[in-house]
């Protein structure tokens, strides 16, 4: 059906235009689910809940989910990128379609356990391991969409 349709990047004449929404939250928080805790007591040890405090549980496990929509459509007009833009047009059909999937990834990672001192940092490095699984999954993302393209040229 597409035979001889040659992707290009930047704003040289091509015969298809890719679009890439990504569908989170608005704040990073709000993609990220706890999914599973330890008990303080367990973790950091009697010593850290101090003498008037009962024992708690801290989450030790959260999910990130996120989803990114691709679209590739073949000689669109400036209005239809802008339709495909929106959500309204999630399940739109039209014969200039070439591609429209929607690809769920989520990942799990473990939050650090520190001691001492060491806690005053512990949230940057829960960042860091949360950055680092982000990262992961839009690398997922690409090959993912990597495939599907080879699979449909």
């Amino acid at each position: 059906d597409f035979k001889g349709l040659i992707p290009t990047r930047g704003k040289s004449e091509s015969d298809a235009v890719l679009i890439g929404i990504i569908d989170t939250p608005k704040k990073l928080k709000d993609s990220s689910e706890v999914t599973a805790v330890k008990r303080v007591s367990n973790t950091y040890g009697e010593d850290a809940l101090g003498q008037n405090r009962d024992d708690f549980k801290a989450p030790s496990v959260n999910t990130v989910s996120i989803s990114v929509r691709l679209i590739v459509i073949k000689k669109p007009t400036s209005e239809e990128i802008k339709f495909f833009q929106n959500s309204l047009s999630e399940n739109a059909l039209s014969s200039k379609i070439i591609f429209n999937e929607k690809i769920n990834l989520s990942g799990n990672y473990s939050l650090k356990e520190l001691q001492g001192s060491s806690q005053l940092v512990l949230n940057s490095q829960n960042r860091g391991v949360e950055k680092q699984l982000i990262d992961q999954l839009a690398k997922d993302t690409a090959t993912s969409f990597k495939d599907m393209i080879i699979y449909v040229f």
